[in-house]
């Protein structure tokens, strides 16, 4: 893009299976939203697939004036030809959860979608199920305060999401919201793929938890916990010295060392505070046949699978209790490699175990932390290289190919978050 600064985050098409059937449309504009500069990049990827070229910007201030919104990020097409986007928040960077709307042709900013007084008061991910006439919408936090970095001060003051917020799709008014607990910061969410399904699946990233949302008899919906990742106790983590209350240190592990308190502190390197390190859900994403639930571990580092046959039950069948020998493809990429498969797992002890995924992370082994307590591995993860190149950061957004054979991953969240948990990811 010719500017810096973007925070290009997510991306989305002009057009999409919300206009199935329709032959005008054509998948050929690729949306490309900026998270702080408030732009929104059209890329033409239809004219020469090897040389995707700019068709069109939309200014920030353009955003600012015709919306009142800024910091956008999610962008979804519409059945109608239009282009949806959700934002963080207003120009001034408080939180406000709304929606840009685009024509689909000229890409023009129309104005807002959403109709009415009453707002969310922050926005992030959205999805939407027409044959049950809602949208639900998520919140991550307060932009000001997220351009910042992470700063475990921000805790417990509403600087971060708590809740699925219920949009009317008829009426574009915000009609209830959800709960799914404090400073949870719900970020991806996901209707399950069978357009009759009223229930899906919601990641929620500071605490680690997958949420299921459903719609009631009553017709309004909620949400329950079905899946909650363990944290784990370690040493070295970050920040030796935590300021505040620290976790004491735990068996097998050194009390924290001292570091002279004239020392800078960044803010967001004592993380650790306000829990013993979490897995940190950062995306989501259910296969097409509606069989799995699949979702990364920025901190920890690993890749899960679930069989959500049974959506309040979710059955982990990727989860890992010990490290694949030298040479040994983990069955969990063999079983992306061969959908009609059945999923491999080895005896390493005459127990069956299952192999993890591990793409980076904080805990690998030959890094600053050790690992004191793991409900779930017995050793930590080795270091992931890619041609003899250690991978810096942790597993960040993914992808399934269509087929269901590949799953994509991604390593970089936010540029001020990568910059404080994992400070090689951007040099």
């Amino acid at each position: 893009m010719p500017n810096l600064g973007d925070e290009l985050h997510h991306s989305g098409w002009n057009a999409c299976s919300s206009c199935f059937g329709d032959a005008t449309k054509k998948r050929n504009r690729l949306i490309l939203p900026s998270l702080i500069s408030s732009r929104i990049y059209v890329v033409d990827v239809g004219t020469d697939l090897r040389a995707p070229r700019l068709f069109k910007v939309v200014n920030p201030e353009d955003v600012f004036w015709k919306c009142n919104l800024g910091y956008p990020h999610t962008s979804h097409c519409l059945g109608s030809g239009e282009i949806m986007i959700s934002t963080l928040g207003d120009p001034a960077g408080s939180g406000k959860g709304g929606f840009i709307l685009l024509d689909g042709e000229t890409f023009e900013i129309k104005g807002n979608w959403e109709k009415g007084d009453k707002v969310p008061p922050m926005g992030y991910d959205f999805w939407y199920q027409p044959r049950h006439n809602v949208l639900i919408s998520t919140e991550w936090g307060i932009p000001k305060c997220l351009g910042y970095g992470f700063d475990p001060n921000d805790l417990k003051k509403g600087r971060y999401g708590r809740r699925l917020n219920v949009w009317d799709w008829t009426t574009h008014t915000y009609v209830q919201a959800i709960d799914v607990g404090e400073d949870a910061a719900p970020l991806e969410i996901r209707f399950l793929h069978n357009p009759d399904a009223a229930e899906g699946f919601v990641g929620c990233t500071i605490s680690s938890a997958i949420h299921r949302f459903y719609k009631t008899e009553r017709g309004d919906w909620a949400a329950e916990k079905v899946i909650q990742v363990p944290s784990k106790k370690v040493e070295g983590w970050l920040l030796p010295e935590m300021p505040g209350q620290c976790l004491p240190p735990q068996a097998g592990c050194r009390g924290a060392p001292q570091l002279p308190r004239a020392l800078p502190v960044l803010p967001a390197l004592c993380a650790a505070l306000w829990y013993p390190p979490q897995g940190f859900i950062t995306d989501i994403l259910i296969s097409l046949d509606d069989r799995f639930l699949y979702f990364s571990n920025w901190l920890h580092g690993d890749i899960r699978q679930y069989d959500i046959s049974n959506t309040r039950q979710p059955k982990l069948v990727g989860q890992v209790r010990t490290q694949p020998a030298p040479g040994r493809i983990p069955p969990l990429f063999l079983h992306l490699l061969g959908w009609d498969q059945p999923f491999l797992a080895v005896s390493a002890t005459q127990t069956c175990v299952l192999l993890q995924v591990f793409v980076g992370g904080s805990i690998a082994k030959g890094g600053p932390v050790t690992v004191c307590g793991d409900e779930e591995l017995q050793s930590q993860p080795d270091p992931f290289f890619i041609k003899g190149k250690r991978v810096p950061g942790g597993p960040q957004m993914i992808q399934l190919s269509l087929d269901g054979k590949r799953l994509y991953v991604t390593t970089s969240l936010y540029s001020a978050w990568d910059r404080q948990f994992y400070p090689d990811l951007p040099r």
